[in-house]
């Protein structure tokens, strides 16, 4: 991980205020002390107002993902809601103290436990517990948002105003929801493309401890020799990284340098400049991974894609007295010619598993081109090879597939785990495919020859 480092704002003046010049001069004629208590009364006041609730996005320390906490600010005392793993992913609420003192600059304190808050600061049971804080630095703050600095830590948190009428466990509903909808265990592999083009791999993301490395070159030697270790929180609207992305600019040193992004409706993460943006890249390789198994759903099909399958259905049961099941898109093992995992449409018959090994181009980011060739030392397994000398409907299934350019869509971006795959000279002829984990995949590297 990176060092993390500060620049502490010396003025403690409200952002949202504007000051005339004369006014400018009064400030700085005011006595220090004179100062500060004005901006610990401000900011007092400010926590308070417009009903007093607000979301706090909050990271205890540098090696997990952080949280949400809802607080509703009174007069003296805090009432603070939670849902995470510490509270047994129960939502839990409970009231305590806070104010406002003067310390390093206005600080603001929750000075008596909170069972939901404080669990993250307790010292048990070895010294620094979970290694956050229960005090913090104002370092900004504006009508809907504030910046705090932990005292301890020095990890920025914010707290952000909450005005609608959503309540506290609805909130927290909705940014589960908005996680399980942006991201899936299924996808392996995520990309972040920056404002000038530049793009870097991530993986990781599902535990909220990203590991960032360019995705050009070579993964294996990039994700060892350029890992970038970032922690991430799931929040309403999208997610939160606990710190700017500030080393974008030793690779692409035009780069914009986000922290927040917002979920769109591609399902993509966007960040604040409107360009920076994260997905799970090409469809073209979402389909071609190695961990990914994608199955045709039977009742989501049409034009010649379904008549030719029906049609191979049919021939099947016709000719070999077997009812075709599970057609899929996945690699497959080939153990006995030591070849492993070769790209292959594969199929169930009754408890028979056939494949059908074929060849694929990527000609651009949403479309591939398959081919198969018969006379291949392995164009199939055993089991296969009964079936593509045995049912014509076989054969001229795949004469139609690898005649097409095929080409993808999907309605989320981001977590693509049903795909469109058609005709990209007519649509009208398509299968609709589910992501599935790929029992077949053998890591290559973990084989001993």
């Amino acid at each position: 991980m990176k060092k993390l480092f500060y620049i502490f704002a010396l003025g403690l003046t409200l952002s949202m205020a504007s000051c005339a010049p004369s006014e400018v001069d009064d400030i700085f004629d005011e006595n220090p002390a004179v100062r500060i208590d004005n901006a610990v009364k401000n900011y007092t006041e400010l926590l308070k107002s417009n009903g007093g609730r607000w979301n706090m996005k909050y990271f205890a320390n540098g090696d997990e993902g952080g949280y949400n906490f809802m607080m509703l600010f009174k007069n003296g005392s805090v009432e603070i809601s939670g849902k995470n793993y510490y509270t047994g992913d129960a939502f839990v609420q409970d009231e305590s103290m806070w104010e406002v003192i003067a310390d390093y600059g206005p600080v603001l304190t929750f000075n008596t436990y909170n069972e939901v808050f404080h669990l993250f600061s307790d010292p048990v049971p070895d010294g620094t517990g979970l290694g956050g804080d229960y005090e913090f630095i104002v370092m900004k703050a504006e009508e809907n948002k504030i910046t705090l600095r932990g005292k301890k830590t020095g990890i920025t948190a914010v707290l952000e105003r909450v005005t609608d009428n959503v309540t506290d466990q609805e909130f927290f509903a909705e940014v589960e929801a908005n996680r399980a909808a942006s991201f899936s265990t299924l996808v392996d592999t995520l990309y972040i493309t920056t404002s000038t083009g530049y793009q870097f791999a991530a993986v990781g993301h599902n535990d909220e401890v990203w590991t960032i490395f360019p995705a050009a070159g070579d993964r294996a030697a990039n994700i060892i020799d350029y890992p970038e270790i970032m922690n991430s929180m799931s929040t309403r609207n999208g997610i939160r990284f606990m710190e700017p992305l500030s080393f974008f600019t030793e690779y692409d040193p035009e780069a914009f340098i986000p922290q927040d992004f917002t979920i769109q409706e591609d399902g993509s993460l966007l960040a604040e400049d409107g360009v920076t943006r994260i997905t799970a890249g090409p469809l073209s390789n979402v389909f071609a991974a190695k961990l990914n198994t994608f199955v045709v759903d039977k009742t989501d099909m049409g034009g010649d894609f379904k008549t030719y399958y029906e049609n191979f259905t049919t021939g099947a049961r016709a000719a070999l007295r077997r009812t075709i099941n599970d057609l899929c898109f996945t690699y497959f093992n080939i153990f006995d010619s030591r070849r492993f995992n070769r790209f292959a449409m594969q199929f169930k018959a009754a408890s028979l598993s056939c494949a059908i090994f074929l060849d694929y181009t990527i000609v651009d980011d949403n479309t591939v081109s398959i081919s198969f060739n018969p006379n291949a030392a392995t164009p199939y397994n055993n089991n296969g090879k009964t079936y593509y000398n045995g049912v014509e409907q076989l054969r001229d299934f795949i004469a139609m597939l690898t005649s097409r350019q095929l080409s993808f869509k999907t309605d989320n971006v981001l977590r693509p785990t049903v795909l469109t795959m058609y005709d990209k000279a007519n649509p009208e002829n398509y299968f609709v495919l589910k992501m599935t984990q790929n029992a077949n995949y053998v890591d290559e590297s973990t084989i001993e020859y």
